[in-house]
């Protein structure tokens, strides 16, 4: 690869995140309800309402079966071969069968409810509450896949306005308006069916916007192709589910051992940590085309300097929030009341945070495993799975929530190792420079400078002292990892960013382009809303 293409992969990395992290900026709005559902309803329904939550979640995935990320293949395809009798068939079977297994997996939640709530988790509480959430799956899987489909046809907002506005504010203001009205618990599992309803209702209008209901419902008695559809995305969903259930399987067993109180201080700091998760969302998207560009072009080195350069960009982003997260962690979550900022809620949020930072800078390197070993991938996931629960089990039995944490820390930081070692066997690469070094020095030197003025300023200010710490770590991390984390070229294009910036042009026309709504030109949508727009 000549260097002016390396320059234009750096660039399209760099141009497309920034992008990607303002619309991850923008799915945020979920933090505004999670705020107010504490602060209402208090750490007990909070706990009930996560647990909830988290189980009916890890059932979509069954009942959608990767028919979501699957529209992503067959819409693109459909599309750019302008073959549109293919596109809304493909998407009319996903209906079908998304919409088929989610009514399954409905009636066996309820039917099974008494004992997920009341064996499993212990929580005889939950069981109204449950059962009115369980229908979401059916919702939810239909929004889904409506959503996807636009995404296969490169409309992105729709997704953002459904999922990232209607959604939680349905959330907020149903959730509210019951409580004023002195509901009681069962709020929150009628405000969770309301939000799903609402989001699979603008799906469902946005979707006509930009195809044709007729057409799809036309489709819909054509099967061509339904058991290929099926075969190629049920893969997809097992993986998402045990994905998921990796990520929830903590605070069921918290939920198992401690009281509900426990479980909403624990989920609330899931929650705030999932802040950090955001940085390395940011560049999967751009990463993986263009590091598979450069793979199909043979250029081994351009690869290797790809995935150097975006973990070390990762670490220094990841490591900026873990020194606030770790300084200020009473005041971050005193914002959700009393209850949440507690010694063993900081300590949770300090160590899911480290927990996070591990999993989304070593974790880039799944991403090579997941495109072309994805079998090796899955096995990854069983396996932390297993270590997560047996290392969960007996940290939360010994030291409470905290033990809990720290088995995801351990159980991630063994799954990314192997990652680390497969990576480095079948590519020959491994992420880390000495790039990566300073940025861990300068982080070390600006926590303990942070530590030091938190404890001096604690006797004088001690509601203030965690956020005096946290300016003084970012005072001097900022501009030393900057100095010596990035490279004389990383630095020049930020600069150009902040010129553009400053000049009123916000958004450069490559980035306008990149990130457009609308199809490109010599790729036109299906219906007029993509020439509209």
């Amino acid at each position: 690869m000549s260097a002016s293409e390396h320059r234009k992969d750096v660039k399209d990395i760099a141009k497309g995140a920034s992008v990607n992290l303002v619309g991850v900026i923008v799915r945020s709005f979920n933090f505004i309800f999670y705020l107010l559902l504490a602060r209402l309803y208090g750490a007990d329904a909070t706990g009930l309402y996560l647990l909830g939550w988290s189980t009916v979640d890890i059932a979509s995935k069954l009942g959608i079966l990767g028919l979501d990320r699957s529209m992503l293949k067959y819409v693109a395809e459909a599309q750019t071969a302008k073959d549109d009798a293919a596109m809304y068939r493909h998407i009319a079977h996903a209906l079908q069968l998304g919409i088929m297994f989610a009514l399954i997996v409905t009636v066996i939640l309820e039917l099974l409810a008494p004992v997920i709530t009341v064996r499993m988790l212990d929580r005889p509480e939950l069981l109204p509450i449950f059962r009115l959430m369980a229908p979401g799956v059916i919702f939810w899987t239909i929004s889904a896949i409506l959503l996807f489909a636009i995404r296969g046809v490169r409309i992105m907002r729709y997704e953002i306005l459904a999922k990232s506005l209607v959604e939680p504010l349905t959330l907020i203001v149903v959730s509210t308006g019951l409580y004023l009205l002195d509901f009681g618990n069962i709020s929150l599992g009628i405000a969770y069916i309301c939000a799903t309803f609402g989001s699979a209702l603008a799906a469902v209008i946005f979707f006509a916007r930009v195809f044709d209901l007729r057409q799809l419902f036309t489709a819909m008695a054509d099967g061509e192709g339904r058991m290929s559809l099926l075969s190629f995305s049920y893969a997809i969903g097992l993986y998402d589910m045990f994905n998921l259930l990796l990520q929830r399987i903590d605070i069921f067993l918290v939920s198992r051992f401690l009281d509900a109180a426990s479980v909403g201080v624990y989920g609330i700091a899931q929650e705030v940590v999932s802040m950090v998760k955001k940085v390395r969302q940011a560049f999967d998207p751009i990463f993986v085309p263009v590091v598979s560009g450069a793979r199909q072009r043979g250029s081994h080195d351009d690869v290797l300097s790809h995935y150097r350069s975006v973990t070390r960009w990762i670490l220094t982003a990841d490591a900026a929030v873990l020194g606030v997260f770790a300084l200020a962690s009473h005041e971050i979550l005193s914002m959700f009341g009393p209850d949440f900022a507690t010694t063993d809620a900081a300590m949770v949020l300090i160590l899911l945070s480290v927990a996070v930072v591990i999993n989304s800078v070593c974790g880039v390197s799944e991403l090579f495993i997941l495109i072309t070993r994805p079998l090796i991938n899955l096995m990854n996931t069983l396996g932390t799975i297993v270590l997560t629960f047996g290392l969960g089990y007996m940290g939360v039995r010994t030291w409470g929530a905290p033990g809990a944490a720290g088995a995801i820390v351990l159980s991630f930081a063994a799954m990314n190792i192997a990652r680390l070692v497969e990576v480095g066997v079948m590519f020959r690469m491994q992420p880390f420079g000495p790039r990566h070094g300073y940025v861990l020095v300068v982080f070390g030197v600006s926590l303990l400078a942070g530590y030091a003025v938190r404890w001096l300023v604690l006797p004088y200010m001690p509601l203030g002292a965690g956020v005096a710490g946290a300016v003084v770590f970012v005072l001097l991390f900022a501009p030393f990892a900057y100095r010596l984390g990035l490279a004389k070229n990383e630095r020049a294009f930020i600069a150009r960013m902040l010129g553009k910036l400053k000049n009123g042009n916000n958004i450069p026309p490559s980035m306008t382009k990149q990130n457009t709504d609308d199809t490109s030109p010599g790729n036109p949508g299906p219906k007029k809303e993509s020439m509209l727009s």
